[in-house]
């Protein structure tokens, strides 16, 4: 993309940090319902972004010109009879990222709906989250179109070629992917974690700042159980992993 704006991935956590440090400002002065923002306050936020950051740095997804925002509000179906494209709009938070985390934020916000008129204001369904034949058919679409602008020289940036070297229990889970697509879901199964503690952090900020009438505190609430319970998955395959060895 020729326009003035960094091509590193640096905005996911330039990104986490403000909303980390803001959220600390407004939990520690919060008067909001103390149930729910206890919940919140236990919730190790500082502890939790060190761990998914060195696991991001251990990968070299590649830098794309993301979105960051693929939720249902955001895409549109164009009224077609013989196409079926899609328009995406609201570009608030487009910024060079790492490409697994759009496609991972993408697959996560399948879960939540934004169209109820009652509180919270959103709807929380896990059993929409893509299968993995789901996911396989979209990163192979993906992947077929990222090859064709790589074999006309406009393929987006190589990840960092500078990253961490793997632990051995990250590389016996990560090195089980035996094709660019079974490492593309291994990508995005990290990445999903780190799309989590944005949108909670997030969460917690719009809800102390915002008139919109919008659950965040309790959207943030349900993006840390679905933090935790992702976590948990990853952790317990990898262990599997490096206990096979």
């Amino acid at each position: 993309l020729n326009v003035p704006i960094s091509k590193e991935a640096s905005w996911l956590w330039t990104s986490i940090n403000k909303w980390h440090r803001l959220s600390c400002e407004l939990m520690r002065d919060s008067t909001k319902d103390d149930t729910l923002v206890e919940k919140l306050r236990s919730f190790d936020s500082p502890t939790e972004i060190v761990y998914i950051r060195k696991l991001i740095d251990q990968m070299n997804s590649p830098v794309v010109f993301a979105h960051n925002d693929l939720q249902e509000g955001n895409i549109l179906l164009k009224q077609n009879k013989n196409s079926r494209q899609v328009a995406f709009i609201d570009f608030e938070y487009c910024a060079y990222n790492y490409r697994s985390f759009d496609i991972a934020n993408h697959f996560a916000e399948r879960i939540y709906g934004y169209k109820s008129r009652t509180p919270p204001y959103f709807t929380e369904h896990k059993d929409e989250y893509p299968t993995r034949d789901e996911q396989l058919t979209f990163i192979r679409t993906y992947l077929a179109e990222y090859n064709a602008l790589q074999s006309n020289s406009r393929a987006p940036n190589r990840g960092d070629s500078q990253r961490r070297p793997m632990s051995p229990r990250f590389k016996a889970w990560f090195s089980e992917a035996s094709s660019p697509e079974e490492q593309m879901l291994k990508e995005i199964q990290v990445f999903s974690l780190a799309g989590h503690i944005f949108w909670i952090l997030w969460g917690i900020v719009q809800g102390h700042v915002s008139t919109i009438n919008f659950g965040y505190l309790e959207y943030a609430k349900a993006r840390i159980n679905h933090y935790l319970e992702d976590k948990i998955r990853l952790e317990e395959e990898i262990d599997a992993s490096y206990r096979s060895l």
